[in-house]
């Protein structure tokens, strides 16, 4: 259900825009808190060259059925019109896209035509978390940089829950991260028909002077 929009403060605007001419200009922003396994990274790649772009609201037209976006559309009011804005195809199933406008903001949808298990495909794609990567042990401090300049909006956003934890008795409670982090602790448990196709690895790992290594059969 779509709510009311909130007064921004906010800051000096920039007098004249400047927008960006090729994707180099796309900066990536210094304090982003992400990171990506290779193996991961390399299937984002796949998805991009095979399902284009999943992230916002997709509606297959063979099945009449949306792709990506359910949430967001439980947010948009069933009587926003679609505006279509171009009818063209590319490799990866897209047939169109066009937009609704839903109090002032425009909201992009993608048409594309599949087959269902393709949809199926693409639906698991924009929801995994694997795709998405991964919080870095510094999201705390983007965190409590946007609590402290934008309480109410962080609140909402419940931007407070991505903070580490740690659990106390019953209870979790924030954790502090001490910097420079110096030492990371990592507790892997393998199944012990598994255990002597990873002992090589485990072993350097035991034997690297730096390392602390506790070996327990449970």
């Amino acid at each position: 259900m779509p709510r009311k929009k909130r007064a921004t403060s906010a800051g000096k605007a920039s007098p004249k825009p400047a927008f960006p001419k090729t994707a180099a200009d796309l900066e990536p922003a210094p304090y982003n808190p992400r990171q990506i396994s290779p193996e991961n990274a390399a299937a984002l790649g796949v998805s991009m060259d095979e399902l284009g772009d999943i992230s916002g609201i997709v509606f297959n037209v063979r099945t009449g059925r949306l792709v990506c976006g359910h949430k967001r559309m439980d947010n948009i009011p069933g009587d926003a019109q679609v505006a279509i804005d171009v009818e063209e195809t590319d490799d990866t199933g897209t047939v169109g896209y066009g937009h609704m406008k839903v109090a002032g903001v425009r909201w992009d949808v993608r048409f594309v035509d599949w087959p269902e298990p393709k949809e199926m495909a693409a639906n698991l794609a924009a929801n995994s978390p694997h795709l998405a990567g991964e919080f870095t042990l510094d999201v705390d401090q983007v965190v409590k940089s946007a609590m402290a300049d934008l309480p109410d909006l962080s609140q909402d956003l419940r931007l407070d829950k991505l903070l580490p934890t740690e659990r106390v008795g019953d209870t979790l409670r924030p954790m502090k991260v001490e910097r420079p982090i110096e030492r990371v602790w990592i507790l892997i448990g393998l199944p012990a028909d598994r255990y002597a196709d990873h002992a090589e690895a485990l072993d350097e790992i035991a034997q690297a002077e730096e390392a602390f290594f506790d070996s327990t059969i449970r």
